[in-house]
């Protein structure tokens, strides 16, 4: 059976995830500062906070997703503003951000090409 994570290994974690130093997580959990490398060289500790991480990315990636549409929509409506240097700098992003997504979607494209190329020759 896997060990499991002490209390304070698990604040270690969430320190960390806020991007506290293991110096300043020491003092706040007060272990000694030795104690957290410890942990930090540990499989279990490592494979946790590794988890963690990917898990906020995650989360973090979709909390932008859901704000996009929100921040579109507002950028869309400047290009109205009487405000002209507001106006000429919504229209500015907005022109960059789709010249932006059609050279992605041209390298998606060419990379997917490219993809069946290689599988290609490998299999023949």
């Amino acid at each position: 059976m896997r060990e499991k994570l002490n209390q304070k290994q698990l604040q270690a974690i969430a320190l960390l995830l806020e991007g506290e130093r293991p110096r300043d997580i020491a003092k706040q959990i007060k272990v000694a500062r030795s104690t957290v490398y410890s942990w930090l060289n540990q499989e279990k500790f490592r494979t946790k906070l590794e988890e963690l991480k990917t898990a906020l990315f995650y989360e973090s990636i979709e909390n932008l997703k859901a704000g996009m549409k929100k921040a579109s929509k507002k950028l869309v409506s400047l290009i109205d503003s009487q405000d002209e240097n507001v106006a000429r700098l919504s229209s500015i992003a907005i022109l960059n951000f789709g010249f932006k997504s059609h050279e992605l979607t041209e390298f998606e494209e060419r990379l997917s090409r490219v993809e069946e190329i290689i599988e290609g020759r490998f299999l023949n």
